[in-house]
């Protein structure tokens, strides 16, 4: 993005603004400038991109997974969907046990509650985003491999292991 004090500062010259350049795509996998398909942005995502562009440090890219990691991608998203589902059964016991073993149940139930988030909170630290769905099938019907194919490289890897 244009620096405010050097857009005013070519205006005040009588040049036009620059424009801003065009957004790169950088594979969330290898992190090298490439096409690919584009990753949903969800709520985490859009968190993350607030707070960088107040702190002004956002980079502008836009994030793709390119054709040689789908399968990479798509383990790395399993493994945290994985993990996100034992931390919730985690936070629900943990909710349970403080509510059932505080002396009030008011107290139990917030004890439950921050404790509960504070384990899903950690469940964040591995986040891993996911690609979008109708880009994926898309590119997968276009170029006709399975989702298997598309992550044969991955899976090669992991039968060597």
């Amino acid at each position: 993005m244009v620096n405010k004090a050097k857009q005013g500062k070519a205006v005040a010259a009588g040049k036009p603004a620059q424009r801003q350049a065009a957004q790169k795509t950088v594979c969330i996998v290898c992190r090298l400038e490439r096409e690919g398909i584009p990753v949903a942005d969800d709520v985490f995502i859009s968190t993350v991109r607030k707070l960088k562009s107040r702190l002004g440090r956002l980079a502008g890219n836009r994030l793709v997974v390119c054709p040689d990691d789908i399968g990479k991608a798509q383990q790395k998203r399993g493994r945290f969907e994985k993990y996100l589902m034992w931390c919730s059964i985690l936070a629900f016991a943990v909710l349970l046990v403080l509510t059932l073993s505080s002396r009030t149940m008011a107290f139990g139930l917030l004890a439950g509650v921050v404790a509960g988030l504070f384990v899903m909170l950690m469940a964040m630290v591995s986040y891993y985003p996911k690609m979008d769905d109708a880009a994926l099938k898309g590119y997968l019907a276009r170029t006709g491999k399975s989702v298997g194919a598309a992550g044969s490289k991955a899976a090669g890897a992991r039968g060597k292991r």
